[in-house]
C-alpha cells in the first residue's frame, strides 16, 4: 500500500462476483465515478491466474483505491476456493486493526426470492456492533434467506471480531450480469455515504443488456430479425 496513507476511520466497501455481478460492477462503477486513486494491492498465496488492463498499464486481481473516507477493494475475480477463508480472514483482520471504522459489502440476491419488482428492493444484512439508521428505506434480510460466498465469510469474522459491518443486497437477475441492481446498490451507498454518485451509466448499460436479450429471444421464438431482414 502506499506509504503515509492513514487508514483510522476510514470506510471500506468491497463486492464480488456473486448473483448478477452486482457487488463487482457497483464497485468498479464507484471506483470510476469517484475517480479514486489506487493506492495498493493484496497478494495471496495462491492468486488467481489472470490479470487484464486499463489504458494499457496491468490491472492485479485484488486493487485497493481511495476516494476521501473510503478504502475500496476492487476484485477482478473471486479468490480461489482452497483459499477463500485465509483471504477474507486477512482482509477482516486488517480492515479491523487499520483502524477503520466500518465496512459495507455489496451483493445480490435471487431474484426469484422477490416478491415485488426487483427494482423497488434491496435487503440488508448487518453485524450486532452497526448502527443501521443510515438505511432508511431498505428492508432486513428475510428469515430463512441465506447469504454465501466471501460475504458470508466477511460478515461471520466481522461479527466474531465485534466489527460494525453490513451488506447491501438488492435482488437481481442470476442469469447475467445485471447493473440495474447495481445502480440500485449505489443508491443506497450514496444515502449512507453522502455521495452523489450517478447511475445513469449503469441503467442505461442494463437496457442495452435487456434490449439484446429480448432481440435473441426474438430471434430464437420467430426465427428471424425484421431489423435485419434475417431468416433462419
Amino acid at each position: 500500500m502506499s506509504p503515509g496513507i492513514d487508514l483510522k476511520n476510514k470506510r471500506f466497501i468491497t463486492g464480488f462476483h456473486g448473483i448478477g455481478f452486482v457487488g463487482y460492477v457497483a464497485v468498479k462503477h464507484l471506483i470510476k465515478s469517484l475517480d479514486a486513486t489506487k493506492i495498493g494491492y493484496l497478494l495471496t498465496d495462491s492468486l488467481p491466474p489472470v490479470v487484464t488492463g486499463h489504458r494499457g498499464v496491468i490491472r492485479l486481481p485484488f486493487e485497493l483505491y481511495n476516494h476521501g473516507d473510503l478504502v475500496i477493494l476492487l476484485s477482478e475475480s473471486l479468490p480461489p476456493t482452497r483459499e477463500m477463508q485465509k483471504f477474507v480472514k486477512g482482509v477482516t483482520e486488517w480492515v479491523a486493526n487499520s483502524g477503520m471504522r466500518d465496512a459495507v459489502l455489496i451483493g445480490g440476491l435471487d431474484h426469484a426470492y422477490s416478491a415485488g419488482n426487483i427494482d423497488d428492493e434491496a435487503r440488508f444484512i448487518y453485524t450486532t456492533s452497526f448502527n443501521p439508521e443510515g438505511f432508511e428505506g431498505m428492508k432486513p434480510l428475510e428469515d430463512g434467506l441465506f447469504v454465501v460466498g466471501p460475504l458470508a465469510l466477511f460478515m461471520t469474522l466481522f461479527q466474531a471480531r465485534g466489527f460494525p459491518a453490513a451488506a447491501i443486497l438488492p435482488y437481481a437477475l442470476r442469469d447475467r450480469a445485471d447493473p440495474r441492481a447495481a445502480a440500485h446498490a449505489i443508491k443506497f451507498v450514496n444515502s449512507y455515504y453522502g455521495l452523489n454518485v450517478e447511475v445513469q451509466e449503469l441503467i442505461a448499460d442494463a437496457e442495452t443488456l435487456e434490449m439484446e436479450i429480448n432481440k435473441r429471444a426474438s430471434i430464437d421464438e420467430r426465427g428471424y430479425d425484421e431489423s435485419l431482414g434475417y431468416i433462419k
